[in-house]
């Protein structure tokens, strides 16, 4: 589990472009989204540059599962870059990896086409406003990538209990700050969907045991 991270799936695409390698959008920026209860989101522009100059060692990875890695930057199989319109990326597969090969092929059969990403908020990249209807706005402005992804379901998802950790002790009030007066809140931790399986799965096992030495 990575504290503090959040995860977030766009409509943006991915596609092949050439035997095994995949290009895909992660992140759309300028994109206003709601999230939970009239709380909108979101990402802009920059937001990624940081992140990307510092050589973050980021993944791709089939559905965020930790256990389906495509590419690296580390390896040099995986670039990322920013664009006017979000944050794309460019992998390079292995297609002697079962798993890559299938996963390739699910995308190249039309059958996956979305892409999502990973990340942290940076200390400061976020700021509060409101949208011009006076609903509150969290602003992404910098952040930690951990990976991006293909995706199955492209879906923009977002829990209410991360909703609620992320928009926490704001009002409309706080809205007229400047930015560098801006709260910082930080969400609560995310789960990998596949981490989060095998949590429950440790979790019961205990409880099995434990039952067993009674």
């Amino acid at each position: 589990m990575r504290e503090k991270s959040e995860r977030r799936f766009f409509c943006g695409e991915v596609r092949k472009v050439d035997d095994a390698v995949l290009e895909g959008v992660a992140a759309v920026f300028n994109q206003v989204t709601r999230l939970w209860d009239d709380r909108f989101e979101v990402i802009r522009p920059g937001a990624f540059a940081r992140t990307i100059a510092d050589g973050a060692d980021v993944r791709c990875l089939f559905n965020h599962d930790e256990n389906l890695v495509l590419a690296r930057t580390k390896s040099g199989t995986l670039d990322i870059w920013e664009e006017p319109d979000g944050l794309h990326y460019r992998a390079r597969l292995d297609p002697a990896d079962p798993d890559s090969a299938r996963v390739y092929a699910k995308i190249a059969r039309g059958n996956v086409t979305q892409s999502s990403f990973y990340f942290q908020v940076e200390k400061g990249g976020e700021r509060f406003s409101s949208t011009p209807d006076g609903k509150p706005l969290r602003e992404i402005l910098a952040v930690k990538l951990f990976d991006v992804s293909p995706v199955t379901f492209p879906a923009y998802e977002y829990t209410s209990v991360e909703a609620r950790a992320a928009f926490r002790n704001f009002n409309q009030e706080e809205s007229t700050r400047p930015p560098d007066e801006s709260p910082l809140v930080a969400p609560e931790p995310a789960l990998h969907a596949t981490a989060a399986y095998r949590q429950r799965l440790a979790d019961l096992s205990l409880k099995i045991t434990a039952a067993a030495r009674r």
